[in-house]
């Protein structure tokens, strides 16, 4: 009996405090009293330090900059004398002669110079810059022991 009434309550709570929310492109469907959702984005263009997280749009690193990327951004643009981590997530990342450490997610990168470090995943990977992947990452569905 006392295992029915622990079922019982447990099934109970779960089905009174869980909250059934879908958010589809940036739109907020079902139960979502208490959630925000972010979608506005802003670009950057830097040219000395700066940390970036939260939502970017293009993010374009000068000669001097300085970036630690760590939210999710729709471009990251390296200029020659540039440096960047970045641990988030990015879907294209050109590299025209800067320095590049990679931790995060990249779906598409781009090298045309520079050099690169390569330590989490990247779906697609381009051009004749230099670069070096790491253990543990995971280049064109490749992993990297």
């Amino acid at each position: 009996m006392k295992i029915l009434l622990t079922l019982f309550v447990f099934f109970f709570s779960y089905s009174v405090f869980s909250k059934n929310c879908k958010i589809t492109n940036g739109e907020k469907i079902g139960d979502c009293s208490g959630i925000n959702v972010n979608t506005d984005s802003k670009d950057y263009t830097i040219n000395s330090y700066k940390s970036i997280s939260g939502i970017s749009g293009t993010v374009n690193i000068l000669s001097g900059g300085n970036v630690n990327l760590s939210g999710i951004s729709d471009e990251v643009i390296v200029s020659e004398g540039a440096t960047v981590s970045i641990s988030g997530i990015a879907d294209k990342v050109i590299n025209n002669g800067g320095k590049i450490k990679i931790t995060g997610n990249v779906d598409y990168l781009i090298l045309n110079s520079g050099y690169t470090e390569i330590y989490g995943i990247i779906d697609y990977i381009s051009g004749k810059g230099e670069y070096k992947i790491y253990k543990g990452s995971i280049v064109e569905s490749k992993y990297y022991d």
